[in-house]
């Protein structure tokens, strides 16, 4: 409908600069008061192609009825066609062979450039060209000799074929927009692949956190960035305690299940859109806190300790209250140019170690 809709206004302006073509070559031999009618009529049609045009351009997508719009766009090519048919017994010069060629020359050329305009619709084509042609075809015969009966002939035969090509053409245009739409679907298919790929690629599946590819992407960034910003970074590193023997003891499901838990925990906690959790490897999980100090990054991890310690999943095996607890390291750094995050990521590591180190489900600051 948008198609076809958008070529309305060059319609219309060559729609009248024909008629008025044709009215000026007859404008001595037929009646002022034929000529006026027919010219009304004329415009008549081209106002209601306009305001079909400009409220098609108010219709929103999801407001749009394309069987309505599409039966009032076939009915104003109907009446063009009827009317510029009648042009034939308003306007048409008789026995005037050279005015009637020209006629029939200026009828075929609109029947041509109607049926590639109206092409988007199976019945565009016809709605105008047959009216039109058939009329101007029983005009011919009726005006009878050799030469009119000719045209008339030659003018059927050129019905035929506008309405075999415009078929052709109409075929070709709605497969080649089937197939634009196919290839959005697929379009949207792959970009939804995309997603899942990338997904894939940036989450832990198990516990639904950034991967360890991520965190080594967001550490690096956040570090320049802190470094331009000139403002504190924090890491928190934390570990299960004595997760082999909860594995041990429960089994990898289980273990699994633990996983996922202190992820959840981990995950409720996080709660900046610049701060980052990821799952470091194994049950060690890494918090990136960018324009945190030191006493902020120390609340925080204190707050990941208590949060798990309130989960109570059960470890006999745990030395600390037959609880899951976790052990957390502390690390926080200006960064400058002359430095890099491993050494950040080093502190904190020694943290964790001096953590557990220390009797485990504590934290210690690097």
């Amino acid at each position: 409908m948008r198609l076809s809709v958008q070529q309305l206004p060059m319609m219309q302006i060559t729609t009248f600069i024909a008629a008025l073509i044709l009215c000026w070559s007859v404008r001595t031999i037929i009646p002022f008061s034929n000529i006026i009618t027919w010219l009304i009529l004329v415009l008549s049609v081209v106002a209601g192609r306009v305001v079909l045009f400009v409220e098609f351009r108010k219709v929103r997508q999801e407001a749009f009825d394309g069987e309505l719009w599409k039966n009032a766009y076939l009915l104003l090519a109907l009446f063009s066609g009827v009317i510029w048919g009648t042009s034939a017994f308003l306007i048409f010069p008789r026995h005037d062979y050279g005015r009637m060629l020209f006629f029939a020359l200026v009828i075929a050329n609109m029947a041509s450039t109607t049926s590639i305009s109206h092409v988007a619709f199976k019945w565009g084509a016809a709605a105008w060209s047959v009216p039109a042609m058939i009329l101007y075809a029983i005009r011919y015969f009726l005006e009878g000799g050799e030469t009119a009966t000719t045209i008339g002939f030659l003018v059927v035969l050129y019905l035929v074929i506008i309405l075999y090509y415009s078929n052709k053409h109409h075929r070709s245009l709605t497969s080649s927009i089937a197939l634009k739409f196919e290839n959005l679907d697929l379009l949207e298919e792959v970009r939804r692949t995309n997603e899942v790929l990338r997904q894939a690629s940036t989450i832990d599946s198990l516990t639904k956190l950034a991967n360890r590819y991520t965190f080594d992407e967001i550490i690096a960034r956040e570090w320049r960035r802190a470094i331009r910003d000139q403002k504190p970074l924090s890491l928190i590193m934390l570990d299960i305690d004595h997760f082999k023997a909860y594995n041990d003891t429960y089994g990898h499901q289980a273990g699994d299940d633990c996983l996922r838990k202190v992820a959840s925990s981990i995950a409720e906690a996080v709660k900046r859109p610049a701060d980052l959790a990821a799952r470091y490897g194994g049950e060690e999980f890494v918090i990136v806190l960018p324009d945190t100090d030191i006493q902020g990054a120390e609340d925080m991890a204190e707050k990941l300790r208590r949060d798990v310690e309130l989960l109570s999943i059960p470890h006999e095996q745990s030395s600390n209250e037959g609880i899951v607890t976790i052990s957390v390291g502390v690390a926080t750094a200006l960064p400058v140019r002359d430095a890099a995050s491993s050494d950040l990521l080093r502190r904190v590591d020694l943290a964790l170690y001096d953590a557990k180190h220390k009797g485990r489900n504590r934290v210690s600051v690097g």
